[in-house]
């Protein structure tokens, strides 16, 4: 089986892509993509699509995320995490009791400007390239949501917190607006994500343990998609959504669907069209 996804644990250093190119060697699979960056600086779960389940990184890109976020405060940089240079420093006189007030007030949905090293395109520019040349950008602002966001420990001027967080959120940019908020300023000095959908650090495997039979550590396609309704088809029925069309249903599901074929093997990605009462293909694999 050479399609699957791989539960990886990311080392502080090397980058996202970098380790994907690291994969591509041991595998031998060029055809390798990852479900949601992590910053060279950054370690924990990186969810990495093999072969055709590339096709279903969009999906775990969406996934909720939970992270270990170390926060130091009293300076700024303009990158918001360790990366980049000190704008700004200043002295820290906080208490435990202030820092934990903040946290909760930033529980929820909310509006966040992202860092201006971030890979957004901007007219077709990343932004972080943009910013490397000096210039300030004005993003706008996105809608994200934190879910929960817990005080693990205080050493001042350092804070250990969990985040528990949606799609699109930007952890530096968080550190930042804290810092902001608190009126002494902070940035992220240390992150590691410990949870990404389904995939948690505590099942993640090293690159060095898949040197050697990396097979054995891929994970079935349909794995992450496991919190999704389900459908077993007939062959007539799986024969006419691999030739992209429609089957009608008597019953109600979410927006996606997996399907399965009468031998139990998964094989699309379905959208239910409620008001046709019809499975439609949205993405179809070979079983």
């Amino acid at each position: 089986m050479t399609n699957g996804i791989i539960n990886l644990n990311k080392p502080v250093g090397p980058s996202s892509f970098h380790m994907i190119a690291r994969l591509r060697r041991i595998t031998g699979v060029q055809k390798i993509g990852h479900a949601g960056t992590l910053d060279p600086l950054a370690s924990g779960v990186l969810a990495v699509c093999v072969g055709s389940a590339a096709r279903l990184s969009e999906y775990l890109q969406s996934d909720h995320k939970v992270y270990v976020a170390e926060i130091t405060f009293g300076i700024r940089t303009n990158t918001d995490d360790a990366e980049g240079e000190i704008i700004a420093q200043q002295a820290v006189n906080l208490a435990r009791e202030q820092v934990e007030r903040v946290l909760r007030a930033f529980v929820g949905e909310q509006a966040q400007v992202p860092p201006q090293f971030a890979a957004i395109k901007i007219d077709g520019q990343p932004m972080y390239k943009m910013a490397r040349r000096g210039e300030t950008i004005e993003a706008a602002p996105r809608r994200i949501t934190i879910e929960r966001l817990t005080l693990l420990d205080w050493q001042s001027p350092r804070a250990r917190v969990e985040v528990a967080c949606g799609k699109g959120t930007y952890i530096r940019a968080l550190a930042r607006d804290i810092g902001e908020r608190l009126g002494c300023g902070a940035y992220l000095s240390a992150l590691v994500r410990t949870q990404s959908g389904v995939f948690a650090l505590t099942d993640a495997v090293t690159l060095e343990q898949l040197a050697g039979d990396w097979r054995a550590r891929l994970l079935p396609m349909d794995f992450a998609l496991q919190h999704w309704d389900a459908v077993q088809l007939s062959a007539e029925q799986t024969k006419r959504i691999q030739n992209g069309l429609s089957v009608e249903t008597n019953q109600a599901y979410a927006t996606l669907v997996r399907a399965y074929n009468d031998a139990g093997q998964f094989f699309a990605v379905l959208k239910f069209d409620a008001a046709q009462n019809v499975l439609r293909p949205e993405k179809v694999f070979q079983p």
